[in-house]
């Protein structure tokens, strides 16, 4: 059995944030789960985006993450480091993407530390029992802390259907390193199988979840704030995601990353072997919450031959991404962070090359316009039939 805390938080008061993460320390100290007095602890946010700013609710937000260093530093002593590497390849993105969430205030009122680990000395890592990759680069004071305190946010995903504790440790990979990830799991079921790699090897001691406003639609940063009003606790991070997606209204067997991880032993995922603590999960249940354009079309790549990819049935079935000008601004992030240099200028215009794209959206998770367009290719629209 494992246990997951809810607790209600409604909105990003000090005061509100505050009670709900202090409770969340008290079920960790109940879990036997708390660092040790003095311990050197990494919080490691969801820092996905160096252009949106709290309020879009792209990253955990940043009243969640001062509240846990608070308790950490003044209650037990803790040397904090904030550590993240965020999605965006452009030059101080990571440095950028902190000042915006407001971290080098948050160091200054807490006492805590900024980590970029785009910035400190990597170590790579090998995988035991790998599924997707054979080793992971993760930054040296990750690996020398004593305790890691995963802090994700609670959001819909165009890939991975969804965003949460598990997916969180990706952040943890540097800079380039991370879409080097996308490229050779180019299918979203490699994907969800290197994910699952990356957090064997992080393997944070408790997760805190920022599920007060999620992402619902073409998450992760495309698509719209939801209330859900909600902080969760667990030092089973495979469970709190279980329980998290149950909520929004994914299926038992819908979440790759959940059931990969389960079965092969990091967690669990049956909801019958998970006590949920706290307030009642009725509670925070969105029933209509919207899911992400790909979880309702037949993702063809995931149970298709490699032979296959660039065949007619590729074309039917598989989800593209566009660029809508009427929203872009040239800013050229889609164009610099894609993995598989499938964007271009062309005049006036920024394209996709359809034959390059591999799907990852990465695109979509750095704009900051919402100009990235994901649709899934219709029937009769494409037939290039000299693809046999």
């Amino acid at each position: 059995m494992s246990d997951v805390l809810l607790s209600e938080c409604r909105k990003y008061e000090t005061g509100d944030v505050r009670k709900a993460v202090a409770r969340s320390f008290e079920f960790l100290e109940s879990q036997g789960a708390l660092p040790a007095r003095g311990a050197t602890v990494v919080l490691k946010p969801n820092l996905l985006s160096s252009m949106h700013a709290p309020d879009r609710m792209v990253n955990t937000h940043p009243s969640v993450i001062e509240a846990v260093a608070g308790v950490l530093i003044a209650d037990l002593g803790c040397k904090v480091l904030i550590g993240d590497s965020c999605c965006n390849l452009t030059p101080r993105a990571t440095r950028k993407a902190m000042e915006i969430m407001g971290y080098p205030g948050i160091a200054e009122r807490t006492g805590a530390e900024m980590c970029n680990f785009d910035e400190v000395q990597p170590v790579e890592v090998e995988v035991a029992g790998f599924d997707q990759l054979q080793s992971v680069l993760l930054p040296k004071p990750l690996r020398e802390a004593d305790y890691i305190l995963n802090l994700p946010k609670l959001k819909t995903h165009g890939l991975t259907f969804y965003t949460g504790a598990v997916k969180n440790t990706l952040g943890c990979v540097p800079g380039e390193r991370k879409k080097r990830i996308h490229v050779v799991s180019a299918k979203a079921s490699l994907l969800c199988r290197a994910l699952v790699d990356v957090f064997s090897v992080v393997k944070p001691n408790a997760s805190i979840m920022d599920a007060v406003t999620g992402m619902e639609g073409n998450g992760p940063s495309g698509g719209s704030p939801r209330d859900i009003g909600m902080i969760a606790a667990a030092t089973d991070a495979v469970a709190m995601d279980a329980v998290g997606a149950d909520l929004i209204g994914y299926g038992p067997r819908d979440i790759t990353t959940t059931i990969n991880a389960a079965e092969r032993g990091l967690g669990t995922a049956d909801l019958k072997r998970i006590e949920i603590k706290g307030d009642p999960p009725d509670a925070f249940r969105v029933r209509d919450f919207r899911k992400p354009l790909s979880y309702h079309a037949p993702f063809a790549l995931d149970w298709m031959p490699h032979w296959m990819s660039n065949t007619v049935v590729r074309w039917i079935f598989e989800m593209n991404a566009s660029i809508d000008m009427g929203k872009c601004k040239r800013c050229e992030l889609c164009l610099k962070n894609c993995p598989v240099n499938a964007i271009s200028v062309e005049g006036e215009a920024m394209v996709v090359d359809e034959d390059k794209c591999i799907a990852c959206f990465c695109c979509e998770e750095v704009c900051p316009h919402k100009a990235i367009r994901v649709s899934r290719k219709g029937f009769g629209r494409y037939l290039p039939l000299k693809r046999f």
